[in-house]
């Protein structure tokens, strides 16, 4: 009797974190967001490992996010393994935003680096979105351009 409940304190949770990360990646796929972003092409600016979050959020994400600029919208995604089990949809991290709907870019500097606020509509309010980024500069200047 012990080794049964041995193999369900075992296997319940690995059954639960594979089931998990399986439908993570099918919703996913069924949204059209890829597994494992990649720079854009045409991308005025792309940055791998970012750090960042929503504004007012205790936490963030370190060196895990993936902020690109392209013509027509700002992207900022988890990478690959992040992007599983709904972690970027539980905690804000995974936005696609037209680049009209961006008010403002804020550059605000901190202790040892600078902070890169972004507001940006929403229907019915306004958002924010903190970046901690190794090039602010052309950030900005791909936001501007």
């Amino acid at each position: 009797m012990d080794d049964r409940w041995n193999l369900l304190f075992i296997g319940f949770p690995i059954v639960w974190i594979v089931g998990l990360v399986t439908l993570s990646i099918i919703v996913r796929r069924r949204q059209g967001r890829p597994i494992f972003p990649r720079r854009p092409p045409a991308a005025l600016f792309a940055e791998f490992l970012a750090s960042g979050g929503p504004d007012g959020m205790l936490s963030g994400a370190r060196n895990c996010l993936l902020v690109t600029v392209e013509r027509d919208k700002l992207t900022i995604v988890p990478i690959f393994p992040f992007n599983l089990m709904f972690v970027g949809d539980i905690f804000g991290l995974d936005i696609v935003v037209p680049r009209h709907a961006v008010v403002r870019v804020e550059r605000r500097p901190e202790m040892f680096r600078e902070r890169v606020v972004v507001h940006y509509r929403r229907p019915h309010k306004e958002d924010h979105f903190v970046l901690y980024l190794r090039d602010p500069a052309a950030f900005e200047q791909a936001m501007n351009a």
